[in-house]
């Protein structure tokens, strides 16, 4: 036996339902692996947990065409080893167990042409934008698999996590541990992973393996950013953050002289990069090759236009201003069209809504004196400005991005099929003040898988510019709320951190402003439940695979708490 272990990790891009696709990567990365270390083969070939099917596949594993598409495919896969190491592949896979039959979330190893080892996933979980319990079982076998001689244990994903599976490894004589993930990124997640390893790593003695899945689905953005760790704890290798990659590596390799580690480690870059990768896949992976944007002259829709032109690059981003000539200012039309010449994408502002708003106001004065109802003009205006946008998208084929920020999400500041309308929303994950700070970010740094141009990219007196919907006459954002310095805290306690009022106000908030800002995200359930997706890039987003809430909902936090 060998005192080597040597792995490639294969790390690509997957779509989910591509069965086709996804398998003909890995043949792919399978042949450059066996190939690429100086005619050295590595032991074992290693990609991500449902790399065949892609992740997250929800409801789609009920369809048991689909899984019977999987297993042929999987069959398939085996036969690349006819010639080669083995390749181990996740796949969810229907097993005998006992006297009926189980849908389990698997490890595959495939060799000699053979499905050689099933391995099922041990812990599943169920929070957050996790729901496997719904449906797989719950594998319990922690016997390692065989790899040139040694006994190698395999975790799926959260399998890594869970004390009671790293020990048993180690009861069972394992001798290294490889974990397969699709581990969705969020803020400081890429840390965290390294801690669940150097404690598995601890806890048994022995080194570990990390490969993670690629790629944006729908809500969920996968970064990558494998690793290799020796049992001291030490990384030894890694692999690249938001991009396809193959790492060869030897487990049993000494640490290395210096820090190896290739990810940004500021959380404004990991975010922003994560925001440009799913909005990129997003529009790709559903047939878009090009976006439209509503401009405001604000910080939302320069930001949105910003991340657009480097998910998609400045040729393929369009950005209309929609302007009412009585509300819009010259500032919000200036800034509008300076921020598109910054990207260099395409701009217009020859479509306005006055025209039509009158006629639409004309016609419903049948009904009522518009002259005595606020809301109802204002709610016609930005349900115009996406009337247009959606009409170009058809015309055109371009995705409508929609530019609300979590804050806005949060307390429904949107009008209900206008502004919190579009076929994806980059940003509706990040809150006002992280807007703000992402901007600036980008104007400073240039975006390591970006598309877009250097240097400013977001018109400084923007950031500079009190945030206004300017669909009323001198209208800015604080007329309706608290100062974002205040209403962000208190709403990222009640989301992120489910706090109660008690506990928001005992950080040092007024408890009326606290119990007000409560009720009002409370009140807008509704809306939140019919906006589009957006990534998720916090630990508790408004995406409705994670957070659950009744629409019709009477616990008031003002009357208990």
């Amino acid at each position: 036996m060998s005192a080597d272990l040597n792995i490639a990790m294969i790390q690509f891009n997957a779509t989910t339902g591509d069965l086709n696709s996804n398998a003909a990567k890995i043949k792919d990365a399978y042949k450059q692996a066996k190939n690429s270390q100086g005619g050295v083969m590595p032991d074992v070939i290693v990609s991500a947990e449902q790399s065949v099917t892609g992740y997250a596949l929800d409801d789609l594993v009920f369809r048991k065409a689909f899984l019977d598409a999987t297993r042929r495919t999987v069959e398939s896969l085996a036969m690349v080893t006819k010639d080669g190491p083995p390749l181990i592949v996740g796949a969810p896979w229907v097993i005998e167990d006992g006297t009926r039959q189980a849908l389990v979330n698997a490890a595959l190893k495939l060799e000699n042409g053979q499905i050689s080892d099933v391995i099922s996933k041990r812990a599943l979980p169920t929070y957050g934008p996790f729901h496997e319990q719904r449906y797989y079982a719950r594998g319990n076998d922690y016997t390692p698999t065989n790899i040139n001689g040694r006994k190698v244990g395999i975790a799926i994903c959260r399998d890594l996590w869970e004390e009671d599976c790293i020990n048993a490894f180690k009861a069972h004589g394992a001798e290294a541990i490889i974990s397969i993930n699709a581990s969705p990124y969020e803020a400081g997640k890429t840390q965290d992973r390294l801690s669940v390893a150097r404690r598995a790593a601890a806890l048994s003695g022995l080194p570990v393996a990390y490969v993670n899945t690629l790629g944006g689905q729908d809500e969920l953005i996968f970064d990558g950013a494998g690793f290799v760790m020796n049992a001291a704890g030490d990384v030894t290798a890694t692999q690249k953050q938001w991009a396809d990659d193959i790492t060869h590596a030897n487990m049993f390799a000494p640490p290395p002289a210096a820090n190896i580690l290739p990810w940004r480690e500021e959380e404004l870059a990991q975010t922003y990069e994560a925001i440009v990768l799913a909005t990129r896949d997003y529009a790709h992976k559903n047939g878009f090759k090009s976006a439209v944007i509503g401009m405001s002259g604000g910080i939302d829709s320069a930001l949105t236009t910003a991340i657009a032109c480097d998910a998609l690059g400045p040729e393929n981003v369009h950005c209309l201003m929609l302007a009412h000539d009585d509300y819009t200012s010259d500032n919000s039309l200036n800034f509008s069209r300076e921020s598109a010449e910054m990207n260099g994408c395409h701009y217009s502002d020859d479509l306005k809504i006055k025209a039509p708003f009158e006629a639409m106001q004309a016609e419903l004065s049948k009904r009522w004196d518009h002259t005595k109802v606020k809301e109802t003009p204002e709610n016609i205006q930005a349900r115009l400005r996406m009337l247009f946008l959606f009409a170009v998208s058809n015309d055109e084929k371009h995705l409508v991005l929609n530019t609300s920020n979590k804050s806005e999400v949060a307390l429904g500041h949107s009008t209900f099929y206008g502004d919190t309308s579009g076929g994806f929303a980059p940003i509706k994950d990040v809150w006002k003040l992280q807007v703000y700070e992402l901007a600036k970010w980008r104007n400073n740094n240039k975006c390591r898988i970006g598309l877009g141009v250097d240097g400013v990219v977001v018109h400084p007196e923007i950031i500079a510019r009190e945030p206004t919907p300017e669909l009323g006459e001198n209208e800015i954002d604080l007329d309706l709320l608290p100062p974002y310095t205040v209403t962000d805290p208190i709403l990222k306690a009640l989301v992120e951190d489910e706090a109660s009022v008690s506990d928001i106000v005992a950080m040092g908030f007024e408890r009326e402003t606290v119990c007000q800002l409560a009720y009002h995200m409370q009140k807008q359930e509704f809306k939140r439940a019919q906006t589009p997706p957006g990534p998720i890039v916090s630990k508790r987003s408004f995406a409705q695979r994670e957070r659950l809430y009744p629409i019709t909902n009477h616990y008031y936090p003002r009357r208990y708490e």
